[in-house]
């Protein structure tokens, strides 16, 4: 008799809600420090479905496996992004060995990779909040369109070590229902960074203050700038007319150019914890 196994079927969004839900239920009981619903509000919802999917697959993966030289090139590929919210963002996700051969850890620790993770997302929201800060004083002085509050970390690397770290902050015009975003990653490799990773069509810069290399592209909805400094670190700028996670209807375009990007980005202040 021939008898064939029937293919995988990918899950629905009922059972990965439902899977991660459980899998949030579980780390708390075993945190006797921690209440169920105090983890289910601090986990970030990329990171809960990330070991989610780890379990289900066989295997977590953490890292970017990009290949790409640190020189421009057709950008591509994706990382895994942290995100408060529990809308699933425009950028897809995807999960992938580190390339410089750290080993991600095993299956059976993925309830202490999540609070771990946990607990590095509640000890980075004051980072990432600084970084919010400085962007509003180079692009918002008056206070009238930057949200006031970073709400999500944005994090690379987390398999060996952080290499980016980062946030995106909502951006409103008085007068406009629509939101837009502006995006600041700060990474050690500018190649896995996300920014860069999110974009066609890189192109150098000359003649950037304070900086080694630079570089600028201009998409549709958005422009994005980076900035490479002489201490190695690489900061990212990009500023998109629709915060995809956070709303359906964009912004009319933003008060500021790239070279006011790449100010912001030149600024000392930005720095990696």
């Amino acid at each position: 008799m021939d008898e064939r196994v029937p293919a995988e079927r990918p899950l629905d969004d009922a059972t990965r809600a439902r899977l991660r839900a459980e899998l949030l239920e579980a780390v708390a009981r075993d945190d006797p420090g921690s209440s169920s619903r105090s983890w289910r509000w601090l986990a970030p919802a990329g990171v809960a479905a990330a070991v989610a999917a780890g379990v289900l697959a066989g295997a977590v993966l953490l890292g970017g496996g990009n290949e790409r030289s640190d020189e421009l090139g057709p950008a591509g590929g994706s990382s895994v992004v942290q995100e408060a919210s529990d809308t699933p963002s425009s950028t897809p996700t995807s999960l992938s060995a580190d390339p410089d051969g750290c080993l991600p850890d095993s299956v059976g620790n993925a309830r202490r990779q999540l609070r771990d993770q946990m607990q590095s997302y509640r000890k980075l929201l004051p980072t990432v909040q600084a970084y919010r800060d400085i962007v509003a004083q180079h692009l918002d002085p008056a206070g009238e369109h930057l949200d006031p509050r970073a709400t999500n970390v944005q994090s690379s690397g987390a398999a060996c070590g952080m290499s980016g770290l980062g946030t995106k902050v909502g951006w409103s015009v008085p007068g406009q229902d629509g939101l837009g975003e502006v995006q600041v990653e700060v990474t050690t490799s500018w190649r896995n960074a996300q920014v860069h990773l999110a974009h066609d069509g890189w192109m150098p810069a000359v003649d950037v203050p304070g900086a080694t290399k630079a570089w600028s592209v201009k998409y549709d909805g958005g422009f994005a700038v980076a900035v490479q400094r002489t201490d190695g670190l690489t900061v990212a700028l990009s500023a998109d007319e629709l915060f995809g996670n956070n709303s359906l209807t964009g912004i009319a375009g933003f008060p500021f150019s790239p070279d006011d990007l790449f100010e912001t980005a030149a600024d000392p202040a930005f720095t990696l914890p």
